[in-house]
């Protein structure tokens, strides 16, 4: 009897550790999700869905032609930090107004194209290289069409069908070094865009109208660091959020670097005949990154010195500022560009601080001095 019950109460036994590892796995199981959920509620509820992974997407829509442009008449208070806000006017511009298709009289009109850098990734409106430019008696109008992401085929894009059709005196078209390879893609974390290429002497379109996500996923996406805090989100995220369907390259080709190097200049060679056909200017800038100065600056300087030949040989106006920004120390550099947790973008890092883009304002107020002054005579 008392043999028969050993294996009883040893069964027994475990059978009670059992059942207590599983309800403390339970126990351990149901305080996590608690956890989680109330990290998601915090967050949700303290505005984390203004603060999403990609920043452009809280004041940019899809656009068929474009890829993405901005939302019209958007206001998105504080985005990058306290007082960094981004307000967008009714025509898509970073602009705090309206601007008429006919210049006032008496202004000169400067319309800013580019990527980040000319909107102004990180900043407040006012402080953007683009709205600080300043040129001896002049009263100026500035459009900022700066958009992130953008490559130079997209700048070029936007500005022909928004820009061009506004009475404008320059055109400020800037660009940095990776703009060149954002060319050759046909998406940009999971938003499609257009594709440029020349041949015959004529602009050819891939990839239109460019692929549109679906609403949810598209929005799933933009609060991915929201929903990031919810475990069972961690588990079947990338089963919910499918990226974009992946292009037919048997219709789309390879694209190669020097390819978009050819295109570009096709496109600055465009975008110097349409403004002088509307009694324009157009300028192009090549603003600095991080990645033109140091060692890798040097190997870069070949690229360079070959935009500002040919750009010279097809008689364009080309500005590089390279130069000054290599002139200045270490110490005089790093506060031009942001770090990283400067602002409340893990994207912002490299992108022109408040400081980095009165300086680039100054060097482009005084550079292009001459240009103007011939211009608005």
């Amino acid at each position: 009897m008392t043999n028969r019950s050993h294996p009883l109460r040893l069964r027994s036994l475990l059978v009670n550790i059992g059942v207590a590892l599983l309800a403390s796995f339970g126990a351990l199981v149901a305080i996590e999700g608690c956890a989680s959920a109330l990290l998601f509620v915090s967050e949700f509820a303290g505005g984390a869905p203004n603060r999403p992974s990609v920043a452009e997407s809280t004041h940019t829509r899809y656009d068929a032609e474009i890829g993405w442009v901005n939302e019209p008449n958007a206001l998105v208070e504080d985005l990058y930090a306290p007082g960094a806000s981004v307000r967008i006017n009714a025509q898509g511009f970073r602009n705090d107004r309206d601007f008429a298709v006919r210049k006032p009289p008496g202004r000169f009109r400067v319309i800013c194209a580019g990527d980040s850098f000319t909107l102004g990734f990180g900043v407040a409106g006012d402080q953007t290289w683009c709205h600080q430019l300043a040129f001896d008696g002049l009263d100026l109008e500035r459009v900022n069409m700066g958009q992130g992401g953008y490559g130079i085929d997209q700048a070029w894009l936007w500005y022909k069908r928004d820009g061009a059709p506004l009475e404008h005196d320059l055109l400020i078209f800037a660009f940095i070094q990776p703009d060149f390879g954002r060319m050759t893609r046909l998406s940009l974390r999971d938003y499609a865009k257009p594709r440029v290429r020349f041949a015959d002497g004529r602009f050819a379109l891939e990839n239109v109208p460019v692929p549109r996500a679906g609403v949810l996923n598209a929005w799933l996406r933009r609060h991915r660091d929201t929903f990031g805090s919810l475990r069972v989100f961690q588990l079947v995220g990338p089963w919910v959020t499918h990226p974009l369907p992946e292009p037919d390259y048997d219709r789309f080709p390879p694209y190669s670097q020097r390819e978009a190097f050819d295109v570009a200049l096709e496109i600055f060679s465009d975008l110097a005949r349409t403004t002088a056909a509307r009694g324009a200017r157009a300028v192009f800038v090549y603003l600095p990154s991080e990645f033109d100065l140091g060692e890798r600056g040097q190997q870069l300087a070949p690229f360079r010195a070959s935009l500002a030949e040919e750009t010279q040989r097809r008689g364009l106006t080309f500005v590089d500022l390279t130069s000054e920004f290599r002139a200045l120390t270490k110490a005089e550099t790093d506060a031009l560009f942001f770090d990283p947790g400067e602002t409340q973008f893990r994207h912002a890092k490299g992108h022109y601080t408040p400081e980095g883009n009165a300086f680039v304002a100054r060097l482009l107020s005084n550079r292009l001095a001459p240009i103007v002054a011939a211009t608005a005579r």
